[in-house]
């Protein structure tokens, strides 16, 4: 089995949660952006230097932002509170993420993916479970294989290009380990914002051991920005 592989098709996906600001749930509203959300999305030269595109189906991407922490029906986790709290937010991610715009890239050592959403998120619901699951061992079946992950996810502040917006951020740090196989690790930067009528969640996942911190948060503010100041 390629571990490699593996942990980049979200089997150990690590989560997406941070507390950053925050504001009130937000849902769908008549001040959302006319302009057609496959349009919202980064393309061109606002996409990282070099980018090329990433042949992966839709739901497959979706994985990679929904899979939190790579909870799934028949895992076992520890502490084992953190299982219930963490397959509900894999359900509310997927329902905000649902007929979603997505664009996906390669550049450099990293996975650079966006959606736009016309659904709403809770940001509060997000940033709590994490303050309450920020480490977590995670243990699973992949074919065939058991996986098993450690997952520790660190708060981080939104850009400052986004004071004012209800975002939050994330670091993480997966280390996967199956049979047989050395351990790979896994750093991954993530955020959400909600905007009236729209959510935008980016992820930036290294295909190295190390993450370029700074172009992920240029990433997540520019994809952010483009919705805010569209038509």
């Amino acid at each position: 089995m390629n571990l490699r592989t593996l942990t980049t098709a979200s089997v150990v996906c690590v989560g997406v949660l941070a507390t950053g600001c925050g504001g009130d749930s937000p849902g769908a509203s008549d001040a959302a952006p006319s302009t057609p959300r496959d349009q919202l999305l980064l393309s061109g030269s606002d996409l990282p230097a070099d980018a090329k595109p990433v042949n992966l189906p839709v739901e497959r991407l979706r994985e990679q932002l929904t899979d939190f922490a790579g909870v799934q029906a028949n895992s076992t986790i520890d502490p084992q509170e953190c299982r219930a709290p963490q397959l509900d937010l894999e359900a509310a991610s997927k329902q905000a993420l649902d007929e979603a715009a997505v664009t996906a890239v390669v550049a450099e050592t990293a996975i650079f993916i966006e959606f736009v959403s016309g659904r709403g998120i809770d940001t509060h619901e997000f940033a709590q479970t994490e303050a309450r699951c920020a480490e977590l061992t995670v243990s699973s079946e992949f074919e065939g294989e058991r996986v098993d992950s450690r997952v520790r996810t660190e708060s981080r502040t939104p850009p400052a290009a986004l004071a004012g917006i209800d975002a939050i951020a994330s670091y993480s740090t997966s280390t996967a380990s199956v049979r047989d196989v050395p351990p790979t690790t896994t750093v991954s930067y993530a955020g959400w914002a909600s905007l009236p009528g729209t959510t935008v969640a980016v992820r930036v996942t290294s295909l190295g051991d190390t993450l370029d911190e700074a172009k992920a948060e240029q990433f997540f503010a520019d994809a952010v920005r483009k919705v805010e100041n569209a038509p």
